[in-house]
């Protein structure tokens, strides 16, 4: 997962894949159907103007999977990921080496990481990041390439990248109560990009966002209900103390002591972390997934009046700075 981080520990390019196990949680589905009903028809135009974008792919979940497209063009892809399920699910993207399908990545990089999975999460650390020596070279010629943030059950992200021609794998590496990886239950998918470039373009307006080590997230907005587009420019991109690089994910503030909970939650190396439940009272829309430095991708959500909160997934999100606060107004007030 973490291939194109060239120069690094082994241990630091490689832990970032999904680790794996056998655990299985029904999904009920005919809740979910009915909270978005309900969302559908407060959103109203909003809603319809986001659903109409030039060539949007459409993925599901409904229990431990991706349902969706196998090919895409290349160019710019609008990504739309609806979570039917009773968990919080992401989508990755990652760029496989030429040569390289996903019958190989399931015969010699799964395994290896449920191996180093297991001895990690009995406390056997060293041993795990070892058991890692023993992926295959190809493994570290894999590049990041954004995808769909953290999107609670119920929900629906959207998020728009650019997908250079290739071969991709798809996955959510979040965990299940007992800390196996989704990754083992089916939310593995390949991913063809063809030479043909599609008919997608980045938003004409966004609002923009900057992340980087140094200055953690800058933004500073305060916004009106409605659709927004945000633009992420990665000014840089390094490992951090979790393994793994840093990105944004967006998601509404629902209870004043939720912050504090979810700032842990977002370090998956944590007991707990990245982990079934999520924390009560943060509601997570979508946002973008890592991307290398300088590079742009863009989500887009549909805001009611609340507190939301941008936050990357990184051990202490507070003090590197990459947690901001902003406000939804209500339509007719003033927003700056």
């Amino acid at each position: 997962m973490y291939g194109s981080l060239k120069g690094w520990p082994i241990f630091k390019e490689i832990l970032p894949i999904l680790l794996l196990g056998v655990f299985f949680v029904a999904c009920k589905e005919q809740n979910i159907r009915e909270k978005q009903a309900g969302k559908t028809e407060k959103q109203g135009i909003a809603e319809i103007l986001v659903e109409n974008r030039e060539g949007e792919a459409e993925y599901v979940t409904r229990h431990m999977e991706f349902t969706g497209p196998d090919t895409l063009n290349s160019g710019w892809n609008h990504l739309k990921y609806v979570n039917l399920s009773s968990e919080p699910h992401f989508i990755v993207l990652e760029k496989l080496p030429d040569s390289i399908g996903m019958e190989r990545y399931l015969e010699e990089v799964i395994p290896v990481f449920q191996q180093a999975g297991d001895l990690i999460f009995k406390g056997k650390r060293d041993s795990g990041l070892t058991v890692l020596m023993n992926l295959p070279s190809w493994f570290y010629k894999v590049r990041y390439c954004g995808g769909v943030g953290l999107t609670s059950a119920g929900e629906v992200g959207r998020s728009t990248v650019y997908l250079e021609p290739g071969t991709y794998v798809m996955e959510c590496y979040l965990k299940m109560p007992d800390g196996s990886f989704h990754s083992s239950m089916g939310m593995v998918k390949q991913i063809r990009v063809s030479e043909t470039e599609g008919p997608g373009r980045p938003p004409l307006k966004a609002l923009p966002v900057v992340i980087s080590r140094q200055k953690g997230i800058e933004f500073d907005r305060r916004l009106k209900a409605g659709v927004h587009n945000f633009s992420v420019y990665f000014r840089d991109q390094s490992v951090h103390g979790h393994l793994l690089g840093h990105d944004v994910h967006l998601a509404k503030v629902e209870r004043a002591d939720a912050l504090e909970s979810v700032l842990a939650w977002m370090d998956w190396s944590r007991t707990g972390g990245l982990q079934s439940p999520a924390p009560i009272g943060i509601n997570f829309l979508g946002g973008i997934q890592e991307l290398p430095m300088g590079k742009t991708g863009y989500f887009h959500a549909n805001l009611t009046p609340g507190n939301y909160i941008l936050i990357a997934e990184v051990p202490e999100p507070d003090t590197k700075r990459m947690v901001v606060s902003f406000q939804v107004d209500p339509v007719g007030e003033p927003a700056e």
